[in-house]
């Protein structure tokens, strides 16, 4: 049984346009699995704004995983960060994703972008053990 006292988090940032092939998805899968197993006795979870690109990869692999707990932080109201989707199926990502957060939240109100990403990063980097940019 976990001591719910103990935990181990993880956020992720990273680029929003990549190129994933299956070599680059099992690599994330690799370490989210040594990461796993290395903290046995915790709660593991991983924060992510879920933006397209290398947060929703890094979720998806995360979620295989029942020990991990995703976290959705937004930099800002979901309908004004969804604008800055480029893809449809960018979109359909996060709303599936988000299914399957154990929880979500909004950080910011405000409307200006840049201020909103750079509070998210600050955040994020305050938040985890283990910052994860790709």
């Amino acid at each position: 049984m976990k001591n719910p006292q103990l935990s181990f988090t993880i956020a992720v940032t990273g680029h929003r346009f990549i190129t994933t092939d299956d070599r680059l998805y099992n690599s994330i899968k690799t370490v989210l699995k040594q990461i796993v197993q290395h903290h046995r006795n915790s709660e593991i979870y991983l924060y992510s704004a879920l933006a397209e690109g290398s947060n929703q990869l890094v979720a998806e692999g995360a979620l295989s995983f029942p020990q991990i707990k995703l976290i959705v932080a937004l930099s800002l109201p979901e309908e004004e960060y969804l604008k800055g989707f480029a893809t449809d199926i960018g979109k359909k990502a996060f709303y599936e994703l988000t299914q399957n957060a154990h929880r979500m939240f909004t950080l910011s109100e405000q409307d200006d972008y840049l201020t909103a990403v750079e509070y998210l990063g600050k955040y994020l980097q305050d938040h985890c053990e283990v910052l994860w940019r790709s």
